[in-house]
């Protein structure tokens, strides 16, 4: 970048010696990149004679222009590098232009120019765009404008490129209405003239989570229409694609704090189902996450258990005494849930003795999917195990005792059978203990709820996830970093590679991944002996696939360290987020340290992607505690460390060709970081312009329905009024938002709108005493909150209990 600037400087006044000398500077200089003396350069007076020439240019002069365009923007910049994209053929400039053309038009005007642009130059086909360049652009542009041009292309384009418009709209909020009337029609048109199943399937996902943010009151039955066609269309594709809707359905009522209305929604489906048995699990596991009535998810379980669907070795009556069991441990009855468990354990054991994984079809083959199903069983009975630990833990059991040792010694061994089973089978491997711990049905997810169960106050859920933590580290050490293992335990108890069970499956995991290896090499080489036989050749593709198999085989090691078979555990990083979001700041970042120092010493921030990512995280959550606890500038260097780490991990996926997902999930976590770094340094730092600077670098790499709400209280903050009403006009009001909300009205003026969203906020975001002390405490401390301080109402919120809010 700065030898581009360097580039630019020379270019555009090759004989002013002063600027001459910046450029030197700006090269060579310990402090980089100076973004103030390029905005003096060229955002102002200098801007328009950016992209002068561009057509005649190198292409790594006009790549640098663009580049610049894209990171820094500049109106006087604006119309040049409009009028460059519609000639411009190579396709990294393109790429940039289009990103910055999205991401700093302003106005209406100005946008819709924008749209005019990308608009023609779709209609040259994907192949000139290219589709996934453009459809980011639309993205970014986002509103009706971006919405708008997702919605033409769907039809303009072929496959696939319409079906990733498809998915690009159900990102944009703008296309909500888009996607109602496009499924409506779907099912209605005759079958020659209706939508593209993986088209379908896409807008269906999005359908979901529209639905789920829709509280306007629209009667309940016409709205779940589509997801009910959907579960009955002939397409596989589609009936998942219904199953991702209700999902994200129960995810955004998750979010808007809505669960009576998402248990409505599973019930009114279980009632149309031949087989309701999957939307009955659906409502016993809302009702236990979200903290609602165990007694919801005891009939639920009830109603599995007496379904007359059941064959022999179904492991749904097992299911059903799980959520049964959970339901009363949840309910603060550890005796009933004893026998409950008791009886899911025995009925999954049953349904495991049948070996479902070892059933052949009529060619004496291995049926498909039958060893995926095995290591999801191997899962399920590995869950009742925690389970009844927690219930030994309820009773006042501790890490020290050997039952309780042996019980997550059990689900240990069980999670690597069940991985053994999946790699055998060629589905994703189950190389990690949060398979388990992050799945809707896991027991800790049943149990420490949010909010949490009336049996279950915070401290006493907080107390049992760190004895988990630690009974688990003891018995598995490696795979649990964070947590201190209890000392002086048998070698057998406390190391899998010394005991007999859990070291046979350690060293069947390689040999079932070599045997998968073989098994496509040998198919692929016997494609290839066909092909020449014929006189012909394998596709490039092929070739390519059979190279990396075969230099796969080739450095197959027979014994792997264990961070090549297992993956560490996110259980304390979990831990360390809710015990901060708790305002335990303190305890968040002792817990995050010990993380990361466990991780370190280990070498698993450098040898394993899941290490990286533990550490990065772990970093965030130590950052975001020592903000919390008033250190504003020792945050702000943890805060950049794992800016540096993303960006490290961003620069590896591009090197590697990952696929654009994965390298667009990356950079969301370090637009999350940037405006970690932006609050701290408006509310403890004081420091606005650098607040500003770390926001638009977020809000630039991934725009969000969330950003915007925060880019309407920056442009309130920076006194451009207007700009952040117009921004307000089409924000969520989903409760993430409220805080937010409140700020920016309050910077506003609108004083009573503000203590609307505070109050709200206060009441319906924070379950927990704590919870509520720590957002209360950062109100006071808020700037952006400053002319409510003396307002009675604000003193009395910031002031009020738990239950008198929930009152009012």
């Amino acid at each position: 970048m700065i030898l581009a600037l360097a580039l630019f400087l020379s270019l555009f006044a090759p004989q002013d010696a002063a600027v001459v000398s910046v450029a030197d500077r700006l090269a060579s200089g310990p402090g980089g990149y100076d973004e103030a003396l390029a905005e003096e350069l060229f955002a102002t007076e200098r801007g328009a004679e950016l992209f002068a020439g561009q057509a005649d240019a190198a292409l790594s002069v006009r790549r640098a222009r663009a580049r610049w365009f894209d990171r820094y923007g500049s109106d006087a910049a604006f119309p040049g590098a409009l009028s460059a994209l519609a000639g411009e053929s190579d396709r990294r400039t393109r790429r940039d232009l289009l990103r910055g053309l999205a991401a700093h038009a302003s106005g209406p005007e100005r946008r819709a120019e924008v749209a005019d642009a990308f608009r023609t130059l779709g209609e040259s086909g994907p192949a000139v765009g290219p589709s996934g360049e453009l459809i980011a652009a639309a993205t970014a542009l986002g509103g009706e404008l971006g919405a708008g041009l997702l919605d033409e292309w769907i039809d303009a384009w072929a496959a696939p490129e319409r079906q990733a418009a498809a998915r690009a709209l159900g990102e944009l909020r703008a296309g909500g209405p888009m996607i109602e009337d496009r499924l409506t029609r779907a099912f209605e048109a005759e079958p020659e003239a209706r939508l593209d199943t993986d088209v379908l399937a896409a807008l269906l996902a999005a359908y979901g989570r529209r639905f789920g943010e829709d509280r306007s009151g629209v009667d309940l039955a016409r709205r779940r229409a589509p997801i009910e066609l959907g579960l009955r269309h002939p397409a596989l594709q589609v009936r998942r694609a219904a199953m991702v809707a209700i999902d994200e359905f129960l995810r955004a009522c998750r979010r808007l704090e809505t669960p009576e209305r998402a248990d409505r929604l599973l019930a009114e489906l279980a009632s149309g189902q031949r087989d309701p048995r999957l939307f009955e699990a659906l409502r016993a596991e809302h009702a236990l996450t979200r903290g609602m009535d165990p007694a919801v998810a005891i009939a639920a379980a009830q109603r599995i258990a007496e379904s007359p669907l059941f064959d022999v070795g179904d492991e749904w009556k097992a299911r059903a005494a799980y959520y049964r069991g959970m339901a009363e441990l949840a309910s603060g009855d550890a005796r009933a849930a004893t026998k409950s468990l008791d009886r899911a354990a025995a009925l999954h054991d049953e349904a495991l003795a049948s070996r479902v994984d070892l059933a052949l079809d009529s060619n004496d083959l291995p049926r498909p999917g039958t060893s995926a199903r095995h290591a999801s069983r191997l899962m399920d009975r590995a869950a009742v195990e925690l389970a009844r630990c927690l219930v030994a833990l309820a009773e006042g059991g501790t890490a020290s005792d050997l039952r309780l040792l042996e019980l997550c010694r059990r689900a240990h061994s069980l999670s690597l059978e069940a991985q053994v089973s999946a790699t055998s089978a060629d589905s994703p491997e189950l190389g990690s203990f949060d398979d388990l711990m992050s799945s809707d049905a896991a027991p800790t997810r049943l149990l420490f709820a949010r909010p949490p169960h009336a049996a279950w106050p915070v401290d006493r859920s907080f107390r049992m996830r760190a004895e988990l933590g630690r009974c688990l580290a003891s018995v598995a050490s490696f795979e649990f970093p964070g947590f201190e293992p209890v000392d002086g335990l048998a070698p057998a108890l406390a190391d899998p590679e010394q005991d007999p069970q859990r070291s046979l499956w350690l060293k069947e995991i390689p040999e079932s991944r070599r045997r998968l290896l073989q098994e496509r090499a040998m198919r692929l080489e016997l494609r290839a002996i066909e092909l020449a036989r014929a006189g012909e050749r394998m596709t490039p593709d092929e070739e390519t696939e059979l190279a990396i198999l075969r230099w796969q085989l080739s450095r197959n090691e027979k014994d792997p360290p264990m961070e090549d078979l297992r993956a560490p555990s996110s259980m304390a990083l979990w831990l360390a987020e809710d015990l901060r979001d708790d305002g335990r700041s303190a305890d968040a970042r002792m817990l995050g340290t010990a993380l990361l120092d466990a991780l370190v010493s280990r070498e698993l921030d450098a040898k394993t992607g899941m290490g990286l990512n533990l550490a990065i995280e772990a970093q965030l959550v130590i950052g975001g505690s020592l903000t919390d606890e008033g250190e504003g500038e020792r945050a702000e260097k943890q805060l950049l460390r794992a800016i540096e780490r993303l960006e490290g991990l961003e620069n590896l996926l591009v090197e590697r060709g990952s696929d654009e997902a994965s390298v667009q999930r990356v950079r969301i976590r370090r637009a999350g970081a940037l405006v970690s770094l932006a609050v701290n340094a408006n509310v403890k730092l004081g420091e606005q312009e650098r607040a500003l600077e770390y926001f638009e670098r977020a809000h630039a790499l991934a725009p969000s329905e969330a950003g915007d709400v925060l880019l309407a209280c920056y442009r309130a903050r920076m006194g451009q009024a207007a700009e952040a009403r117009a921004i307000l006009a089409e924000a969520l009001e989903a409760p993430s938002n409220y805080y937010n909300l409140a700020c920016t009205h309050a910077l506003l003026g609108d004083a009573d709108r503000a203590l609307d969203y505070l109050e709200r906020d206060f009441t319906e975001n924070h379950p927990t005493p704590g919870s509520l002390e720590r957002q209360q405490a950062w109100a006071l401390s808020d700037p952006d909150l400053a002319s409510l301080r003396e307002l009675p109402r604000f003193q009395a919120l910031v002031a009020a209990e738990p239950g008198e809010l929930r009152r009012r």
